[in-house]
């Protein structure tokens, strides 16, 4: 459903009512500032519930200063502007306060205008109707706010400059841009609206505005302002030879289709006044509230939570949709795989019934013979004896008297990481070994044996070299001694799993005799694997 939105134009004399789209925004309607034309605005408002309201303001009494505060953060700086707003303006509830940029040197201090309607009256006697309605006021727009804040944007405009704009039922609008900023704004009652009138005016309230200036030493006294009136394309020519540039004034005559194309909005060459811009401008663009107080725009925050909500049910419902997409999707791929796996299986079972012949208990086919052999091949490799890798421990332990074995455990695996129970250290995983394919079969269907790979008899030993509790230098030289022992063949690798004393880089020594439980020796614990070489195939048929 389309939104309806009106478009408020607010002066000292009445309201003007636009609506249409920001490329087509057309005059409606005109209230005068009297009871009647306000009853007659609020008729318009409780016919039009669902609709939404800007309003763009020039009024005679409004109030602008520029002060410095100090640079802080954004929370801190919110608090400080809105402490000086009460300071200033206490009596006003439309108010602002806008960052103008920062102070070149010094402390670098913010400079910030502050800026409010000292009179109510005129903004209230057309907002009143909206607030009573809970009508969507979006906000509320100043002409000289957004002269100050988005004509310093063309590049057409000098950097320091007096722009004067007309606008029907207001006025002159006279704003001084300098530094980026705001210096001052005023507004004049237009005198005529023929070229000569139009002329003498300007010239009258330029050199007033001058003089102003320089009293405020905003201008050097013998530095000519530069003044951009805003006009349309067809009195260009005749506000130029009406205004002849001077000492200390020089006029500059800029169409307002221009500066409006400058910021992206499209208005009529032959536009003279500026509120059309204005308005067209805040129904694209859509500019920050200015003066707006949080009460009166809670309708449309409301409205605007209520849109984010649905937005986000929409979003979480399609994201549902999408994931039961995929799961479904995911689910047909499962059944098709399973599907295939039973196919597959039921084939192995035919091939496998076609291939085995019926025996009676007791007979043994060929293959079931070399499969046999090959089961007792394998078995024969993960258990082989013990009494070399004993007799070599036992052999070592005998150079070394004062090392007492206190245990040892041993292993056969194809992983040379490999610890026996007992001797893994917390936090050790040995390194993965491929597994064979368990479906691997032979020409008849049977299952074949794993292929021989290289296996290893993994032993590892506890022990104390008694009488070295406090010599760990010595200690730690002897376990070298033992581990180096321990290499009978050049294929044995002999490995140091704990030593008398921790010496990597991350643990700690406790010293002292405070523990409860005192251990007689230099603990240390070792580890050596010895290749284990797969039996010949004579071997294994003997």
């Amino acid at each position: 459903m389309a939104i309806t939105r009106y478009y408020l134009f607010v002066t000292d004399t009445g309201l003007t009512l636009w609506q249409g789209d920001a490329a087509h925004l057309a005059e409606a309607v005109r209230f005068e500032a009297h009871p009647a034309g306000v009853a007659e605005f609020e008729l318009l408002v409780a016919s039009q519930p669902k609709a939404q309201w800007h309003v763009v303001l020039d009024l005679q009494e409004e109030d602008y200063r520029i002060e410095t505060v100090p640079h802080v953060n954004a929370r801190d700086r919110a608090m400080v502007m809105r402490r000086r707003l009460d300071q200033l303006y206490r009596e006003s509830h439309y108010r602002s306060a806008t960052l103008q940029g920062r102070e070149p040197d010094g402390r670098r201090d913010d400079r910030v205008l502050f800026a409010a309607l000292t009179n109510r009256l005129p903004l209230d006697m057309w907002l009143q109707p909206l607030v009573k309605r809970d009508a969507q006021l979006v906000g509320v727009y100043s002409i000289a706010l957004l002269t100050a804040r988005h004509l310093r944007k063309v590049t057409h405009i000098p950097p320091r400059a007096l722009v004067v704009s007309r606008q029907a039922g207001s006025g002159l609008r006279q704003s001084y841009l300098a530094e980026g900023g705001l210096r001052f704004s005023r507004l004049t009652v237009l005198e005529g609206d023929d070229h000569e009138a139009l002329a003498n005016q300007l010239a009258a309230e330029a050199a007033r505005a001058r003089q102003f200036l320089a009293s405020l030493r905003a201008v050097d006294r013998t530095e000519a302002l530069q003044v951009v009136m805003l006009c349309s394309t067809t009195e260009q020519a005749a506000l130029r030879a009406a205004c002849p540039d001077t000492e200390l004034l020089h006029y500059h005559f800029m169409p307002v289709h221009q500066v409006a194309h400058a910021l992206g909005i499209t208005v009529a060459p032959e536009q003279a006044t500026a509120e059309p811009f204005w308005l067209r401008f805040v129904a694209s663009k859509r500019p920050g509230n200015q003066y707006a107080t949080a009460d009166q725009r809670k309708p449309h925050t409301a409205w605007q939570i209520g849109r984010a909500l649905r937005y986000l049910s929409v979003a979480i419902l399609v994201g549902t949709l999408a994931a039961g997409a995929v799961i479904t999707r995911q689910t047909s791929a499962l059944e098709q795989q399973s599907q295939v796996n039973e196919q597959r299986r039921q084939a192995a079972e035919r091939l496998f019934a076609a291939n085995v012949p019926n025996l009676k208990e007791g007979e043994l086919t060929p293959s079931g013979m070399k499969n046999a052999v090959n089961a007792y091949r394998t078995l024969v490799e993960q258990w082989p004896a013990l009494e070399g890798a004993m007799r070599d421990v036992a052999t070592v332990m005998a150079r070394f008297p004062m090392a007492e074995l206190d245990e040892m455990g041993w292993l056969v695996g194809s992983n040379p990481a490999e610890l026996p129970q007992g001797f893994a250290t917390p936090g050790q995983t040995p390194a993965p070994v491929p597994a064979a394919d368990p479906n691997a079969v032979d020409v008849n269907g049977m299952p074949l044996a794993p292929p021989p790979g290289k296996r290893y008899v993994i032993v590892a030993i506890k022990a104390r070299l008694l009488g070295y509790e406090d010599r760990y230098r010595e200690a730690l030289a002897l376990v070298d001694q033992i581990a180096a022992a321990f290499v009978l063949r050049p294929d044995v690798v002999v490995e140091k799993i704990t030593l008398p004393i921790d010496i990597r880089p991350e643990a700690s020594v406790k010293l002292g005799g405070d523990s409860a439980e005192q251990v007689l020796g230099a603990p240390f614990s070792l580890k050596f694997v010895i290749p284990l070489t797969p039996p010949t195939p004579a071997e294994a048929t003997s």
